[in-house]
């Protein structure tokens, strides 16, 4: 156990995680998540940064607005989360994190406790410039539990200074402790975030300490991404005395400002306070602090709706929170180490989307308005591509408040800009990733039953679809060309849009548009478009309609895979894709061949269970009549690729679309076709799990025939009944159901089940 105040087991070598632990709806499930899982990396970077978690480890509320959390110098290379396990040198700690991408993002506000004189020159905003208050930490004097997080560093000077940070959705409250007698320091550096800022600006009232003031950003994975961030800082007490700094001057005014590049490899605004302390008897200084990204008063008025009045307390209802959403997933009993793994990867699928709308409900819209979120909350952070496949269904089912909040919010969005969005951030669209997410998103949405009008749904979704990119060559040839004036990843965007309008069909049978879902579902066989029968792999082609030569592991034309990864994007089509592959049967073991390795990272030609083009890949076993393969595949990636350490991910989590697939293998509910509600089912990894459903509880049950544990099923009921298949609508579930598998050790022949 690692030493500190809250006591929290992180090292899978304990004795305890060989045992089973009993897990009831009454019990502290936060006692099991580890927020360092995924703050290191499981392996090495084969393109940059895939190999990056993204995890943070500090204080956060479930799908909150603020995230304090420490970042290290080498956070350049930690992804959205900032923190990389392997550093020794704390550089600030910000109130915002994203979770789980490669590029940077948020670290917004860095606050960081000092001892000592001020530097003689203060920070310039130069790219990539080193913190000139970095303070030394090990693990061993590090906590971290949902909603807080401690650690004491060792400021330049050798000074030991305790840090304890406690978050809820709005504001967040920390306790710093210098030693006694010492007048400590606070600095708050404004434009030291991930990326840089565009602009910065504060204002310090040297009567009682608060400072406010706002950051904005510029870019996220290189596309723009501009946003602001308003803030307020309270210290306790009045200060001793005053510092400002911009552009790296030192300043007496109590307003200062700077603009900075508008790229990541220009110089970022840099302006920021230092706040000297008096001494207290008990050397500690606590500093409150909210955000908001609508203006300063919105901060304060959320500082005020939230006022934390103490770190405890605040960490306390929290951890609550927590519990009421982990809850949602009871375990009978598994060890320890498994429990770690599942409710870790729980937490992290819910993290996000965040919060971007005021306590009272204001927020900024995505075309920059004022807005105002009524019962309901503005919610950013939502990655289209990524969450289609794993994160947006299982909130769906488990947090659908959340995820009804996520639909209004894209909805919101293509109301003000005049498409759906495919990835937000903050109050930006950057729509860094292929295809037409978003309108996937909320197809998922109406078929998961959550409370959002087709009609209204489908016009977004027509709407997008005419606003795409390269729309005009899609609609033209059946496909986006590549070429001189075509995309990289042309055949990507081309299964994506495919995908797209399969969504859109859903959307309008919904509404009762059938001549709408008639064109619509003829688009999203433009698959076929792009598979060569050559190869029998997806191909670039060019705008004459020639198809290039491509090998299973040919790169260019694709997003963050290869020709052999792109095969299976067909979600929509599995029998026509088996048709496409020569028959099932060699479709199946096709399907064995590539599952056979799950970690061949983005240029094989087996699957990468670390990205999103495998995720859906082994849902198909079921689809295709082997879902034995299904099994074997989800619980060799469960054992191999996941773990209850820093190094427990086996990619970029992308805001929890990699944890929330363990999830779902774990519990064996397989979203298999995007846009529907359609689940293969699996075994649970436990013998008996209750699931708190919008509407129900869904309870899991696996039952060994002849008393030999096996994974192979040979009989599946719902309520009693028997079912035809591993496959059912979550319709048929959310209103509460029991799922029994007959499970046996014999091996049955793989493409001849149902």
């Amino acid at each position: 156990m690692r030493p500190g105040a809250h006591g929290r087991t992180t090292r899978a070598s304990d004795l305890a995680t060989q045992t089973a632990d009993a897990v009831s709806a009454g019990d502290d499930l936060a006692k099991f998540v580890d927020p360092f899982i995924g703050t290191a990396q499981q392996r090495h970077d084969v393109i940059p940064g895939d190999g990056v978690a993204g995890a943070f480890p500090g204080a956060a509320a479930p799908f909150g607005m603020v995230q304090w959390s420490p970042d290290t110098n080498g956070r350049a290379a930690a992804g959205s989360g900032g923190y990389r396990y392997t550093d020794s040198v704390i550089d600030g700690f910000s109130l915002t994190h994203l979770h789980g991408t490669s590029c940077p993002a948020a670290q917004d506000i860095s606050i960081m406790p000092s001892t000592g004189s001020y530097p003689f020159y203060p920070p310039t905003g130069a790219v990539d410039e080193p913190s000139l208050w970095g303070a030394g930490f090990s693990h061993g004097d590090e906590s971290a539990t949902p909603g807080r997080y401690s650690v004491q560093v060792t400021s330049p000077v050798g000074d030991r200074i305790g840090v304890d940070l406690a978050a809820g959705a709005h504001a967040a409250i920390g306790r710093f402790s210098f030693p006694a007698g010492v007048a400590g320091s606070l600095v708050l550096d404004v434009g030291r975030r991930a990326d840089g800022a565009g602009r910065a600006d504060l204002h310090v009232d040297s009567a009682t300490g608060e400072v406010s003031g706002s950051v904005t950003s510029r870019v996220f994975c290189r596309q723009p991404a501009v946003s602001t961030l308003y803030f307020v800082a309270r210290p306790d007490r009045p200060p001793a005395a005053v510092g400002t700094w911009s552009a790296g001057r030192w300043s007496l005014s109590p307003d200062v400002a700077d603009e900075g590049g508008p790229t990541a490899t220009s110089r970022s605004a840099s302006v920021g306070v230092w706040l000297r302390m008096p001494p207290a008897a008990d050397g500690a200084v606590m500093l409150r602090a909210a955000v908001s990204y609508t203006s300063v008063e919105g901060a304060r008025a959320n500082l005020e709706a939230e006022y934390p009045s103490s770190v405890d307390a605040v960490a306390s209802a929290t951890r609550a929170e927590w519990n009421r959403r982990l809850s949602t997933v009871c375990v009978a009993s598994a060890p320890r180490s498994e429990l770690r793994t599942l409710y870790t990867a729980l937490y992290h699928a819910m993290l996000g989307p965040g919060a971007v709308s005021d306590a009272d409900g204001t927020y900024r819209g995505w075309d920059g308005s004022t807005a105002a979120a009524q019962g309901w909350t503005a919610r950013s952070g939502i990655a289209g591509w990524d969450a289609y496949r794993s994160s947006f269904p299982l909130l769906a089912m488990l947090a659908p408040d959340v995820a009804t909040d996520t639909a209004w919010s894209l909805m919101a969005g293509a109301m003000q800009t005049g498409s759906v969005p495919g990835w937000t951030l903050a109050t930006s669209r950057p729509d860094v990733m292929p295809g037409d997410g978003g309108t996937v998103l909320l197809a998922e949405a109406v078929a998961l039953g959550l409370p959002l009008d087709p009609a209204q749904a489908l016009a977004a979704a027509l709407a997008s679809a005419a606003r795409r990119p390269f729309a005009a060559e899609y609609d033209r040839l059946g496909f986006v060309p590549v070429g001189h004036a075509g995309p990289a990843d042309a055949v990507s965007i081309t299964l994506e849009y495919a995908l797209a309008d399969f969504a859109t069909a859903q959307l309008a049978l919904a509404a009762n548009r059938p001549e709408i879902a008639a064109t619509f579902t003829e688009r999203s066989t433009r698959w076929r478009s792009v598979w060569d029968p050559v190869s029998k792999l997806p191909a670039p082609r060019s705008t004459d309609g020639g198809f290039l030569p491509v090998e299973p592991t040919t790169l260019p034309g694709y997003t963050e895979g290869t020709a052999a990864q792109y095969s299976w994007l067909v979600p929509q089509d599995p029998d026509g894709l088996a048709e496409a592959m020569g028959g099932r049967r060699v479709a199946v073991a096709r399907l064995a061949d590539f599952l056979a390795r799950l970690d061949d990272g983005p240029i094989g030609a087996h699957a990468e269970m670390g990205n999103q083009p495998s995720l859906l890949v082994p849902w198909l076993g079921g689809s295709f009549g082997a879902v034995d393969l299904t099994i074997d595949a989800l619980d060799r990636t469960r054992r191999t690729l996941f773990r209850d350490t820093p190094d427990g991910l086996p990619g970029n989590d992308d805001t929890g679309g990699l944890s929330a697939w363990y999830v779902l293998a774990w519990l064996g509910l397989g979203p298999v076709q995007p846009g529907t509600d359609l689940l293969i089912v699996t075994p649970p990894v436990a013998p008996s799990v209750e699931i708190t459903l919008p509407h129900g509880q869904l309870r899991l049950v696996n039952q060994q025939v002849g008393g030999v544990d096996g994974r192979t099923p040979v009989g599946l009921r719902r309520d009693g009944e028997p079912l035809p298949g591993p496959w059912t609508r979550f319709r048929d579930l959310s209103a509460g159901a029991t799922l029994t598998w007959s499970l046996s050790d014999q091996p049955t022949v793989r493409g001849t089940q149902n």
